[in-house]
């Protein structure tokens, strides 16, 4: 809750919403946010941590996140697919960035841009693990996790907190926004604040853009907008990130 005691401006989202908004499967992100279980050495369970541990209790038995956890998730799957960290040292190193930045979510944070190959490498050190010379001479290469994220962070807006504190998607000159301020999180269209998933649902009951603009009294092109939008979330995810 905010310091008032409430949801407000927080964003309240299902893991299932998340992982959509993220672009990866419900199942990914339950591993990354809740734990699994996994065989190791001589075939012994073993136990892998979540990644973090998010911000919101359980919403009618689902896994609840804030606008928080949602960026640090797109982030995450972001370097995943740009660098493919092993998830054992992101854990660590997210670990690690939270000790040092003093913040439960370095990764939606402004300057992560900067920090984030000092962190990453910081860990390493400390870890000595000669099997991780090849990702080490990754991490040292010039500016590999500014280049990584900054088409990324270029669609957030952050505040003084250096906080993530509204995400375009579609970049800042377009009309969809996930603002933890409005309809509690959800995409909407920019100046009306209608969600892009009624848009969606309504283009395919009523089948014309203009007739749904009228409806909605909104610009024809926040109702593209809104469309693209979802057409780029439905889209498969992208294997190799688990």
């Amino acid at each position: 809750m905010n310091e008032n005691g409430t949801w407000t401006g927080l964003g309240v989202y299902e893991l299932r919403d998340a992982a959509r908004l993220a672009g990866i499967s419900s199942r990914l992100a339950q591993r990354w946010l809740v734990g699994y279980h996994f065989s190791g050495e001589g075939g012994a369970k073993q136990w892998a941590p979540p990644l973090w541990q998010v911000g919101l209790p359980r919403l009618d038995g689902s896994i609840g996140m804030s606008f928080q956890d949602l960026i640090q998730l797109h982030v995450v799957v972001h370097l995943r697919r740009k660098i493919n960290i092993p998830l054992q040292r992101l854990r660590k190193a997210i670990s690690h960035a939270q000790d040092v930045m003093e913040t439960d979510y370095p990764l939606a944070r402004s300057d992560f841009q900067t920090d984030g190959r000092r962190l990453f490498l910081e860990v390493m050190d400390i870890e000595g693990n000669p099997e991780d010379r090849k990702l080490y001479d990754l991490l040292s290469g010039q500016y590999v996790i500014h280049r990584a994220v900054a088409p990324l962070f270029k669609q957030l807006e952050f505040g003084f907190d250096h906080q993530a504190h509204r995400w375009w998607p579609l970049g800042r000159r377009r009309h969809v926004v996930v603002d933890p301020h409005r309809s509690f999180g959800k995409p909407i269209t920019k100046t009306a604040g209608v969600p892009t998933e009624t848009i969606k649902d309504a283009l395919r009951s009523i089948g014309d853009p203009a007739a749904v603009a009228r409806w909605y009294e909104v610009p024809r092109s926040e109702i593209e907008d809104a469309l693209k939008f979802e057409l780029t979330l439905e889209r498969a995810p992208t294997p190799g990130v688990a």
